[in-house]
C-alpha cells in the first residue's frame, strides 16, 4: 500500500511524501511531466528509465529529468519505504539540466548536511509556510547546488541498509547529546564491530565522521545568528569550547569567529 501525503507548496514546487509498505516485491511504471528530487529516508527502491537503471537508497538522491518514462521496483524484505520529493512546477528549470546534463536520471550521494536538512524538514512540517520555503530553499540553494555533489555508483545490496537508516536517524534526532559508538550501535541492534564496518559501507564515513559533519553543520546554521561561540559550542554537542573551536577550525581553515565575521560581510 502506497501512502500520498503533500506536506508544503509554494511557486517553485510541491513537497510530497511517500510512505509504502509492500508484501512482496512489485514494480510500477509512471510518467513524470515535470522535474523531480527524490530523498529517500528510509530504506529505497529500485529505479529504471533509459540510460539509468539503480537501486536508490537513503545515502543518496535521485535527479529526474522532466517528460520521463520510469519503473519503480518496492521490495518485501525492506519494509517500510518513506521518500520526500521536490516536484517541480516549472517544466525547464535550471537546476535540474545543470544537475542532470542530457540524462534522464542520475544519482548523487547524500552528504551528512543534505540528510539532517531533509530530517529537519520531515520533523517540523507542522512549522508555517515562511519556515519551510527557507528549510527548501536551504536543501536547493546551500547544499544541492552549494556543494560539488559525487555521482553514486549503482549498489544493488540491500544488507543491514535499515540498520544503517535507524542509526542516522539516532544521530540526526542526538548530535547535541554527548554519544557515541556503543549508543548507536545499540540503536541499530549490532555488534560494535559490525555496526562500525557496515556504516562505512553504506555512507562512505564512519560513525563518528558522520556524527562530526552534522555537528558542524548546526554550528555554521547557529553562527549566522548571535548566540555566544560557547553556547553554540555546547548546543551542537562538544564537551568544551576549546575542543569545538579546535575541531571546527581543522575543518574550516578558520576559527568560528572568523568564520562568523565572513559571513557577516556576506549577509
Amino acid at each position: 500500500m502506497i501512502k500520498e501525503f503533500k506536506a508544503h507548496q509554494n511557486s517553485l514546487l510541491t513537497v510530497t511524501i511517500y510512505e509504502s509498505k509492500v508484501e512482496e516485491d512489485i514494480t510500477l511504471s509512471e510518467y513524470n511531466s515535470n522535474p523531480c528530487l527524490s530523498f529517500p529516508l528510509k530504506s529505497g527502491f529500485a529505479y529504471k528509465t533509459t540510460n539509468f537503471n539503480q537501486f536508490v537508497e537513503s545515502n543518496s538522491f535521485l535527479v529526474e529529468s522532466q517528460a520521463n518514462e520510469f519503473s519503480i521496483k518496492k521490495f518485501k524484505d525492506l519494509g517500510m519505504d518513506l521518500t520526500v520529493c521536490f516536484q517541480f512546477k516549472n517544466e525547464r528549470i535550471k537546476l535540474i539540466s545543470d544537475l542532470n546534463g542530457s540524462k534522464c536520471a542520475q544519482s548523487y550521494r547524500r552528504s551528512p548536511a543534505l540528510s539532517h536538512l531533509i530530517f529537519e524538514l520531515v520533523q517540523n512540517l507542522d512549522m508555517d509556510g515562511l519556515y519551510l520555503d527557507s528549510a527548501v530553499d536551504k536543501i536547493l540553494f546551500e547544499e544541492i547546488l552549494g556543494e560539488g555533489l559525487e555521482l553514486i555508483s549503482p549498489n544493488e545490496r540491500r544488507w543491514n541498509l535499515l540498520r544503517t537508516d535507524v542509526a542516522k536517524d539516532f544521530i540526526h534526532g542526538n548530535y547535541q547529546t554527548e554519544i557515541g559508538i556503543d549508543e548507536m550501535a545499540d540503536a541499530s541492534c549490532l555488534s560494535r564491530f559490525h555496526f562500525t564496518r557496515t556504516f562505512k559501507q553504506r555512507t562512505g564515513l564512519s560513525p563518528y565522521e558522520y556524527l562530526l559533519a552534522v555537528r558542524l553543520h548546526k554550528a555554521r546554521e547557529l553562527l549566522k545568528k548571535d548566540q555566544s561561540i560557547t553556547e553554540i559550542a555546547f548546543a551542537t554537542g562538544f564537551n568544551s569550547l576549546e575542543n569545538f573551536s579546535q575541531t571546527f577550525k581543522n575543518t574550516h581553515g578558520l576559527a568560528p569567529s572568523e568564520f562568523r565575521d565572513q559571513l557577516r560581510k556576506v549577509y
